[in-house]
């Protein structure tokens, strides 16, 4: 069986905030994508949707989560060698939430169709590393400081596994003149153009002995000192289950006039 994808819209804002009481980050995002999955002559179509919320310190607190909120409307594979297409995939529509206190977090877990399987989880956190949560992690590294020499480690908690994770963080590769094509908001860009861009390619994968699949992302580098693309992620390759393809999110618009 095999799955295609219409063009999806991903849409991420980064913005100041007050969450009970205290200046934060908050950061908002939203995929919208449809797709069919297929397996001889059956066929399904679905539209997915998956909407973040996500509450967290400054870089002085090291990016410390507070709270995220994650719904879920997901279409995905499941089998390697399903005997029908109602085998192979799998529809998801649920809620997980997450608070964090000082070293401690919960999590609950709600299913929009099944009461049965909501589950609330409690955790006292590691802290050897910085403590991130997963909506913030892709965020967060555009301030690490990248080395050729030696991978960057986080925790990151995973409620869907009800654990706290070591995620590796690695320089994959650098290129002065990558070519993106964007609307630059805060040049005044009317139409999108061609750019040339100092970026960063870096690997993202669990530190674990079931270490999943690795995203690669793009970020937009400093050079000569500035920053002028604000680090901003310009691609992000997340490869499917079962060897399916590959999802490839990259940059078409961009406002930095927040600074």
């Amino acid at each position: 069986y095999q799955v295609s994808y219409e063009p999806g819209v991903y849409t991420v804002v980064l913005q100041d905030a007050t969450h009970e009481g205290k200046l934060v980050y908050k950061l908002t995002s939203e995929l919208q994508i449809s797709g069919t999955f297929t397996m001889g002559s059956e066929s399904k179509t679905f539209t997915d949707s998956v909407v973040t919320e996500c509450y967290f310190q400054n870089a002085g607190n090291a990016l410390y989560p507070l709270y995220s909120k994650t719904t879920v409307n997901s279409t995905t594979p499941r089998a390697s060698e399903p005997a029908s297409l109602a085998e192979a995939i799998a529809e998801y529509s649920y809620t997980m939430e997450v608070t964090y206190g000082d070293g401690t977090a919960k999590s609950v877990y709600t299913d929009l169709k099944d009461a049965t399987k909501n589950a609330a989880t409690e955790y006292k956190l590691k802290n050897e590393y910085t403590v991130l949560d997963n909506e913030s992690l892709l965020f967060a590294v555009r301030g690490v400081s990248l080395s050729s020499e030696a991978s960057s480690y986080a925790y990151v908690l995973n409620p869907y596994n009800r654990t706290q994770e070591m995620v590796g963080i690695t320089l994959a590769g650098q290129n002065a003149e990558a070519k993106y094509t964007f609307k630059n908001v805060d040049a005044g860009d009317a139409e999108a153009k061609e750019y040339t861009v100092d970026t960063n390619t870096v690997t993202i994968v669990r530190n674990a002995t079931l270490e999943g699949k690795t995203l690669t992302a793009e970020y937009a580098a400093t050079k000569s000192g500035a920053n002028t693309y604000r680090s901003v992620m310009l691609r992000l390759k997340s490869p499917l289950s079962f060897g399916m393809g590959t999802l490839i999110y990259t940059l078409t618009e961009a406002d930095f006039t927040d600074k």
